[in-house]
């Protein structure tokens, strides 16, 4: 599935900070001396000590963090952006509930012109 062009776009501005970023990140892991260790005890089978060995620090990561974040908020804010808008549901609240009100009168037999409906006003006057 191809992605909005808006959204690639913003992909594509991002993809070389972030591998820049991975990279520094996977740079302060490693050292030679620190590599050899890893490779020795991976080699051994011993994967629970090179993963140790790494010494992997979750401070590495965090410029590539922030710039995933990124990512996923400026993705988010041109996705939002290209989508319909939605009509104010209030307003539309407000027309059903006038509508509505009209309906009412009608079912209760209630007069809906302008004029009094007093008995005193229906011919006789008291004089």
């Amino acid at each position: 599935m191809a992605l909005p062009s808006e959204v690639q776009a913003v992909l594509d501005k991002l993809e070389p900070e972030v591998r820049q970023a991975f990279l520094d990140a996977i740079a302060r892991i490693t050292s030679t001396a620190q590599l050899n260790t890893v490779i020795a005890h991976i080699e051994a089978g011993n994967i629970e000590a090179a993963v140790l060995a790494l010494r992997i620090d979750p401070t590495f990561f965090q410029p590539m963090d922030r710039l995933l974040s990124e990512a996923f908020y400026q993705g988010g804010v041109v996705t939002l952006a290209s989508l319909p808008k939605i009509p104010d549901p209030f307003r539309v609240a407000q027309r059903f509930l006038a509508s509505m009100e009209g309906m009412n009168e009608l079912r209760l037999g209630v007069e809906t012109t302008s004029q009094p409906s007093s008995p005193d006003q229906k011919g006789s006057s008291k004089e």
